[in-house]
């Protein structure tokens, strides 16, 4: 059984928030019994929040919906919610990951995935390109995660690992 931490953009439709090309059954489907153990960081629930408290002031999206939603991430047994606070490398990690990447709660993210999973799953392939880029990234992660990797987008591909075998 592999843990699969996914980023924010897969609960999105948790919200009622869809995404072009995406099937907003994916989290369900993979959580209805791959094998595999599907993750999401805590901070992703202040994401979706946040996200949802946006889009609402300017569309149909309630408030309503969006508490719905996190209920529904937060009460399934079968969604595993990873605490960024439970463990002190993450919180370091993400320093390190500010160094080269703008966003912070991506970075609480991605820390909180290389500490409690074996996959990161996301769309946003930016952040992979830039730890590609940056040997003292790789060499951090993989002492920490040596068979740590990314997936991306539908999950359709293969996830790629950051250490080749």
């Amino acid at each position: 059984m592999k843990k699969i931490l996914l980023d924010t953009t897969y609960f999105l439709p948790f919200i009622g928030i869809t995404i072009e090309g995406m099937d907003p059954l994916l989290v369900q489907k993979m959580a209805a019994g791959n094998g595999n153990q599907v993750q999401l960081s805590e901070i992703t629930l202040f994401e979706l929040a946040a996200k949802g408290a946006k889009i609402a002031t300017d569309t149909v999206l309630t408030y309503q919906e969006v508490v719905r939603g996190l209920d529904t991430l937060r009460y399934d047994k079968r969604l595993h919610i990873q605490s960024w606070t439970s463990n002190p490398t993450i919180l370091e990690l993400a320093y390190a990951f500010r160094a080269f990447h703008a966003d912070f709660i991506d970075c609480l993210i991605l820390a909180t995935a290389v500490c409690s999973s074996e996959i990161y799953a996301t769309y946003d392939d930016e952040v992979f390109n830039k730890i590609v880029e940056n040997k003292k990234a790789i060499a951090t992660i993989t002492t920490i995660n040596p068979q740590f990797s990314f997936w991306f987008e539908d999950l359709s591909k293969e996830s790629i690992p950051l250490k080749k075998s």
